[in-house]
């Protein structure tokens, strides 16, 4: 198996939510456990971060603005449905690739 498939398999099927967004907060990748549990399916697809967590995230002007802080301390926040209803989560951010301003927001 190819690295770069062995990463996607591992990614796809971890038991943790992943999302990964970019500079504008666009959530441009959801794996299957966080479509599931953020009940949008495909839909997250173009959906902003702020509508997933918005007592996290703040949208203004095409840019995504937070407090939390990037690196390897987990953080407790708390998520949002499709339906508006939420649930608590534990949350690493991850500024993963710098030069294509994309981030990941694992559970």
């Amino acid at each position: 198996m190819e690295q770069n498939s062995a990463y996607m398999f591992a990614v796809e099927n971890a038991l943790e939510m992943i999302l990964m967004f970019d500079k504008t907060g666009k959530i441009v990748y959801a794996n299957t456990v966080a479509k599931k549990l953020l009940d949008y399916g495909d839909e997250i697809y173009g959906q902003s971060i702020s509508d997933i967590f918005p007592n996290t995230f703040k949208t203004e002007k095409g840019i995504f603005e937070t407090d939390c802080s990037f690196g390897e301390e987990f953080q407790n926040l708390v998520a949002y449905r499709k339906n508006l209803t939420c649930f608590p989560v534990e949350a690493r951010l991850i500024n993963y690739a710098a030069d294509s301003d994309i981030y990941m927001y694992g559970q």
